[in-house]
């Protein structure tokens, strides 16, 4: 195969949430918040902030993936949307 370029296959395993932390590979680590059971991991997308979240335990409800993403302009804000959800989903 001289001459030729060689192609390149990348792969990247992802480990599954346990109830533990959820890991994905990142050159930088933000800070994760816990609210009521709920861990929420912010992180930046483009000129915005968005947030995971996940269950720690099995007795709390899973919040769908539809509606994890939520962009704000600071870190903060985006955390306390989240936390906003989480208290409607907890309340219902």
């Amino acid at each position: 195969m001289e001459g030729r370029p060689a192609n390149r296959i990348v792969i990247v395993a992802l480990k599954e949430n346990d109830g533990g932390l959820v890991g994905a590979p990142s050159m930088r680590m933000t800070h994760t918040y816990c609210y009521r059971g709920y861990e929420i991991v912010p992180t930046r997308q483009w000129a915005s902030w968005c947030v995971s979240i996940y269950a720690t335990r099995a007795d709390l409800p899973l919040i769908s993936r539809s509606t994890l993403r939520t962009l704000a302009p600071r870190k903060e804000e985006a955390v306390a949307k989240a936390k906003q959800k989480i208290d409607r989903v907890l309340a219902s």
